[in-house]
């Protein structure tokens, strides 16, 4: 597996290429990010520890694939390959999120890869504040323990969340004590695992 790591202005995206020499060279056009290629039987493989923001696909195959293995549901997926409406069709309808034609210009592809990594993150995000508010709610956290939760997740310490909730050190560190208690998390990094 290689990896190429440029500067991403939005804050680094992960980029995995699947399909071997038809998307590696995608990597070398300086779109920003860490990009990867792995094979797709590593993609599928769910002992592997493999992220991304974004999965770049040679094939209409592989993009089903992929879509059909429910475990890169929050992952943008692009399908690249020779201009045609019917693959492009065909790549949207496997689940891919854009489609783009090859040969292409470093500065389409970049653009590309940026917009889709932002909507990815948009929708994480949406997600992520779901689940924490549905969380929230089924522990029956008060008012102010939400507040400290929020700041827990941002990953502020008891100093921190006392200065911004104007209570002292020792206060909001009760409020985190019973956060996590009716969240059922041992720690804050167990908190974070919870609700990930």
């Amino acid at each position: 597996m290689g990896t190429v790591t440029s500067d991403f202005p939005a804050g680094g995206l992960t980029v995995v290429a699947v399909g071997g020499d038809r998307v590696r060279h995608l990597a070398t056009m300086g779109c920003g990010g860490t990009w990867s290629t792995v094979p797709e039987r590593h993609l599928l493989d769910e002992t592997r520890p493999i992220a991304a923001d974004i999965l770049v696909c040679a094939t209409v195959e592989i993009c089903a694939n992929l879509r059909a293995s429910n475990r890169w549901d929050a992952t943008g997926v692009i399908v690249v390959g020779a201009p045609s409406v019917a693959l492009e069709t065909d790549a949207l309808a496997a689940g891919a999120d854009d489609f783009i034609a090859l040969p292409v210009a470093p500065a389409i592809m970049c653009a590309r890869v940026q917009a889709l990594g932002r909507r990815v993150r948009r929708a994480f995000a949406a997600v992520l504040h779901a689940r924490v508010d549905d969380a929230a709610a089924a522990a029956g956290l008060s008012p102010r323990e939400r507040e400290v939760l929020d700041l827990l997740l941002l990953g502020r310490n008891t100093v921190e969340i006392g200065a911004a909730l104007a209570v002292t050190p020792r206060t909001a560190k009760f409020h985190q004590a019973n956060v996590l208690t009716k969240l059922g998390a041992d720690s804050r990094h167990d908190l974070l695992r919870l609700l990930m």
